[in-house]
């Protein structure tokens, strides 16, 4: 596993983007040098992934990771990246594309998630394409492409083919077919086997190019639908420079949207045919780089090797890009001949946008009123600067005034709900008591937060549980519950503000004004009590305060998973267990080897816990922590004398915390922590008397109703939704069942 800076910072970023990604089924774009190696992944068609396919479509572009490149000879140019490789190796970059399935299978719980996770599994290689766009080793780099399974399709262009054909390595090897010949704008006809037909890549050539050096790839993709066959209109054809007849009478359906690429630059004379292309072609991503680099004097002596901004303004003009994103703009070290005739200048995006009016109609004059003209043909640009290491999702124009509006995959297992295809719907649009499995961001004002819906559909006075997690948790340790809980009743389960796909709170997270933050969203998704609550450890403090809040004539009963009291505010943090505990990952210690989640539902809780947005929001929680004790303490006295809940069931379940006392134990003082006169004599009492505290505290939740009972989790530790999923499920059933003459018993 690396662990270099630049490494992890693209798992960081992969985490995001991927999240992002999921939601928004966008494409991510990886940066995978300081230079111009780069992957792209696209989600594939929903269908494709229903049956059992992975959830992106990964292209690999010009990958040059480690090691020198030379061009013609050593003594005429040898150079070698200037800062390292975010990734190093292709086995580094088959464990970036291994996460991401792991991840989506993670947040998109349910059928389509198991049988990805199964193809998964079995998967050789999780490159599905590799393309190269010049024979320079740059960009063809031998020793980096070896590295890549001889399984993974090659497409290449014609100088370049040749390169990679003679190392006898690669089983396919297409040559990209020039796109427009003959006047042929139809980005179907490049998709050839093996690429799916929903996606293309072909080539755009510059005329009168002397070194080979400026042309552009065009990758096409329309993921809205799959073909398992070609349309009625689209019937292949035996000549393989055109694979289809006239195009379907529905244009916008055939529609793609294009990355165009390219790293030396290429004429914007030599691009008008795409803006008129049929079907239409809409250009997502523009990869240009900024830097003007020239071979030998000036003017007409000069070789020009990468065009720059001023190229790059021009056919940002023309294509009209959702962004402009540079590429092929290291400033590389090496040695040779071509370091005395090299000429660079190293330009920036403000740098170009200054510049442009003077070359806007070949002409300077009104600077100011030009400058505006080209400010204007540049209105919606979004230039973006992707480091070695960085991501970026890229949205579509209609998608970036409406993602918060999406309904979309989420951690419990919500289908894509029947309203996926309008971009612009809200969460009215919406019926959340009634439409099947769906999820989607919810606006509560001033943030929005991501709910899962699932379970049958509710009828009139059915309760809808809804699932409160405790402390710095994140829903997802909550997927094998609620897995258990969808096949007999409606489930609610939603992040926090701050956690997985939630915004981050405006305002500090004490419980009191979480509960109303659980309000607020309920009433905006027009979902009412009467409510079952499913509260663990902090969330019993929450779920009090939301009692309080809405009344106890909106609650139908309540699980108490060894839940947080208002005197367990006093016990943390406990200072014996932070020292033992110190520099410890507790969940991985108390849960890896005795969770029931799946691996792949594990692994998203764990990329989860390590995103530095979940690290914040635990932050702020747990300052909140005690003032939420604080301002429960004033409300208690009536929810214990005069029963708050009335003849409501009542479930508390309580947990054996000894054992994760006792795991954190033997793992801290394998890590040396603490001292054996304080923390570790301490720490073994605590393990011993802990059990016995807990219970006097819970005990007392019992007094909330008159219909109550108690039941202890003996093989559990803290986390019981985690370890028996089953037992929340069985209390769920025996607070549905209970009559208001239910008395109180003990097990």
């Amino acid at each position: 596993m690396a662990s270099d800076e630049p490494f992890e910072q693209l798992h960081a970023e992969l985490r995001a983007a991927v999240q992002n990604s999921l939601g928004s089924r966008r494409p991510v774009l990886h940066h995978l040098n300081a230079d111009t190696s780069w992957f792209l992944q696209i989600p594939r068609p929903e269908s494709a992934v229903r049956n059992g396919g992975r959830f992106y479509y990964n292209i690999l572009i010009d990958p040059w990771f480690q090691g020198t490149q030379t061009d013609f000879a050593a003594w005429f140019s040898r150079q070698w990246h200037a800062t390292k490789s975010a990734v190093g190796s292709i086995a580094e970059l088959e464990e970036l594309a291994w996460e991401s399935e792991v991840l989506t299978a993670g947040l998109r719980t349910g059928s389509s998630s198991r049988k990805s996770n199964a193809a998964v599994e079995h998967e050789q290689t999780f490159i599905d394409a590799l393309v190269i766009s010049h024979e320079f080793t740059d960009h063809c780099h031998k020793e980096t492409l070896l590295e890549v399974n001889a399984d993974v399709p090659v497409f290449a262009t014609k100088e370049a083919l040749k390169v990679i054909q003679g190392w006898k390595h690669f089983r396919s090897t297409t040559l990209i077919d020039v796109f427009g010949v003959h006047g042929d704008t139809d980005w179907r006809g490049t998709s050839s086997p093996p690429l799916p037909a929903w996606i293309g890549i072909g080539r755009l050539l510059q005329k009168h190019d002397m070194g080979n050096l400026h042309s552009a790839l065009l990758i096409t993709f329309n993921n809205r639908h799959v073909r398992t066959k070609l349309n009625k209109a689209i019937k292949p054809a035996v000549n393989r420079t055109k694979r289809h007849e006239a195009i379907a009478l529905n244009e916008d359906e055939e529609a793609a949207e294009a990355i165009i690429y390219t790293p030396h630059g290429i004429a914007s004379s030599d691009l008008t045919l795409l803006p008129e292309a049929s079907p239409p072609i809409h250009t997502l991503a523009l990869l240009h780089g900024l830097h003007n680099v020239r071979l030998g004097g000036a003017g007409r002596a000069a070789m020009q090797i990468n065009l720059g901004a001023k190229n790059g303004l021009e056919v940002q003009r023309l294509l009209k890009a959702d962004y402009w994103i540079g590429t092929h703009d290291e400033i590389k070290e090496g040695k040779g001949l071509v370091g005395w005739l090299l000429r660079r200048d190293d330009v920036t995006y403000g740098d170009a946008v200054k510049k442009g009016w003077k070359d806007k109609d070949g002409k300077s004059g009104n600077s100011k009123k030009e400058l505006s003209e080209v400010l204007s043909d540049l209105d919606g640009t979004n230039w973006v600067e992707l480091r070695n290491g960085e991501s970026k999702v890229l949205m579509a124009d209609i998608q970036m005034e409406s993602q918060e509006e999406l309904i979309y995959d989420s951690v419990c297992g919500a289908e894509p709900n029947r309203h996926r295809d309008n971009p612009r719907m809200d969460e009215h649009d919406v019926d959340w008591d009634t439409a099947g499995s769906c999820s989607g961001k919810v606006s509560v004002g001033t943030h929005n937060l991501h709910v899962s819906v699932s379970g049958p559909q509710r009828q009139s006075g059915n309760p809808i549980v809804i699932v409160l997690p405790g402390l710095t948790s994140s829903i997802i340790e909550w997927s094998a519950t609620t897995e258990n809980l969808s096949p007999f009743i409606r489930t609610l389960a939603y992040e926090r503000a701050g956690y997985g796909l939630s915004d981050e709170p405006p305002t500090e997270p004490a419980a009191e004004q979480i509960a109303a933050e659980l309000d607020d969203l309920l009433a905006a998704m027009d979902v009412g009590g009467p409510y079952l609550l499913v509260a663990h450890s902090w969330g019993g403090i929450i779920a009090r305060e939301f009692i309080h809040r809405v009344g106890a004539e909106s609650i139908h009963g309540v699980v108490f998973v060894d839940a947080n009291t208002e005197d367990t505010m006093s016990t943390f943090p406990n200072a014996t267990v932070r020292a033992m505990s110190k520099g410890l990952d507790t969940l991985k210690v108390c849960y890896e080897t005795a969770h029931a989640l799946s691996s792949d539902q594990w692994q998203a809780l764990l990329v989860e816990e390590a995103s530095e947005k979940h690290d914040r929001t635990a932050g702020r929680e747990v300052e909140q922590y005690a003032a939420s004790g604080a301002q429960l303490v004033a409300k208690c006295e009536r929810e214990y004398d005069a029963g708050l809940l009335g003849e409501r069931p009542v479930s508390v379940i309580q947990a054996n915390y000894a054992l994760d006392l006792f795991k954190t134990y033997r793992a801290g003082l394998a890590a040396g922590n603490g001292t054996d006169d304080e923390d570790r004599v301490e720490m073994r009492r605590l393990v011993f008397t802990n059990n016995e505290d807990d219970e006097r505290m819970e005990r007392k939740l019992l007094n909330i109703s008159s219909c109550s009972r108690y039941i202890k989790a003996n093989h559990s530790g803290h986390s019981v939704h985690m370890v028996d999923p089953e037992l929340i499920a069985e209390e769920v059933k025996w607070v549905l069942a209970s009559s208001t003459q239910a008395k109180m018993t003990t097990r």
